[in-house]
Parts: C-alpha cells; structure tokens; sequence
C-alpha cells in the first residue's frame, strides 16, 4: 500500500483479512458439493471426495492487486489459481507465486516458450497450440498439464461440444501434453436455470465418455461464484469463484 497518499487524488485500500474470511466461506460451500462421476484415476494423485478451489486472480485481482491477493491467498491454503494471460502468469512467477497457475484464455503457439519456461497450464482449443507445446516441451524433455475448454452451449470460447471427444483424443497422442482439467463457462447461470443445467449434463456426458475409453482428465470445473451457490452438482470437483473472493455477491437473489 502506497504511504504517501498525498500524491494521489484517489487510492484503494484493499483489506487482505476480508479476502481470507472470504476464501474460507468459499471453501466451506465447495465443501457442501458432492462428486460422483465413476471415474478411475489410477496413478493420479487426486483426492476424489474433495472439491478444491481454482481462485481466480485475473486482471489483477479485479483490481485488488493480484501479487498481494495471490499471496494471502496461498498462505491460506489455496492450491490453484486462474489468470488470463500469459503476461499475468509470468508477473505471479517472478513475484515467488509457485501453485499452478491457469491461463484461462487460450493463447496464439509463439507464446509456448513462455508458457512451459515459466510453468504455466495453458488452456488449449487448437491444436496449432497444442502442438507447439507438445514440440517445444519435449525437447526440453518435460510433460506439461493443459486444461481443455468446451463449449456447451455459450458460442464464443472453447472447443465445441460436438468436437471435444476428438479433440481431447487427439491430445492423448501428443507424448508431452498430460490433459489435466476440462471446463466450460456458464453465461447465464444467475438468468436461465434450465440451459444452465444443459451445460451440466453435456460436461456429465462428455466425461463419462472419455472415463469410458481411459481417458482420465483429474479436475472438472465450471462453477463461477454465482453457480458455487446456486448449483449443486455432482459433475464438478474444482470450483473457480472470482467475485466472490472479492467481497461481491454474484445475485441479489442469493443474499
């Protein structure tokens, strides 16, 4: 925090204690989530009857200062975090930020480099990108964890529905990618319940296909602040609040 405010016409004072309180309420509505989709997770190590947190830090914190947030936040247990970008995942490494990080926008294959000397998790929709990384990876002899996006149903970012199956299955056969997550995005959690929950049944579906052919993907994660609360499923086990680390309620009606 800046001394000398004198300087300034405006500051913000960003009270870290809150955003702690808040990440603990956070995690005790993860908590009352329940996983259950039939996979076998083999020589993963992952705790099934856990549901995590996927803190979202992007665009600085919303403006919180995303070094600091991140900070506190990890001090007091957070194990993942989502930015956007390459840029912002780069800023928490040098800044000593040592979890996995996201990057929840898919990104252009010149920024591979970056994206596994800094180990970043790229989510990945083309296989442009894919296949840089996978390239770039193995001659630095290393796997690096990538997260898929699907669209189901919103329109604008993700593999689609209908093409996600071949898609992840192609993944599999580049050595040095590890398919880590799936996810998709719900635009209208808080105004349309009935497509929301349509969203829900296709990532369902889609998982237990892949489950069904020995594709294992560890974490399965769609729930932004608002469907945390609005929402109890079965589908998801990594929860990725963002407004609500904040202080924000995500609906009036959930107040």
């Amino acid at each position: 925090m800046i001394k000398d405010n004198k300087k300034y016409l405006s500051w913000v004072e960003v009270d870290l204690n809150a955003i702690k309180n808040n990440f603990k309420e956070i995690r005790r509505l993860a908590s009352l989530n329940k996983f259950e989709i039939p996979t076998r997770y083999k020589d993963i190590k992952f705790n099934q009857s856990k549901i995590e947190v996927l803190a979202v830090i992007k665009a600085d914190a919303y403006g919180h200062g995303m070094i600091a947030v991140a900070r506190v936040l990890e001090r007091n247990g957070v194990k993942h975090f989502a930015v956007s970008d390459v840029k912002e995942g780069v800023l928490l490494r040098r800044a000593g930020v040592n979890k996995p990080i996201l990057l929840l926008e898919s990104t252009l294959p010149e920024f591979a480099h970056d994206i596994i000397d800094y180990q970043l998790m790229p989510t990945v929709c083309t296989l442009e990108l894919a296949q840089e990384l996978n390239k770039y990876a193995s001659s630095r002899r290393r796997v690096i964890d990538v997260h898929v996006e699907v669209d189901t149903g919103m329109g604008r970012l993700g593999v689609s529905y209908a093409k996600a199956f071949d898609f992840i299955r192609k993944l599999y056969d580049l050595r040095s990618l590890r398919v880590m997550g799936i996810f998709t995005h719900f635009p209208s959690a808080d105004t349309d319940k009935e497509f929301t929950n349509l969203q829900v049944k296709k990532l369902y579906d889609l998982v237990v296909s892949l489950d069904k052919v020995g594709m294992v993907i560890p974490f399965i994660h769609a729930a932004n602040s608002f469907a945390l609360c609005g929402y109890q499923t079965n589908v998801l086990n990594l929860v990725r609040p963002g407004l609500m680390i904040y202080g924000l309620y995500p609906g009036n009606n959930l107040r």
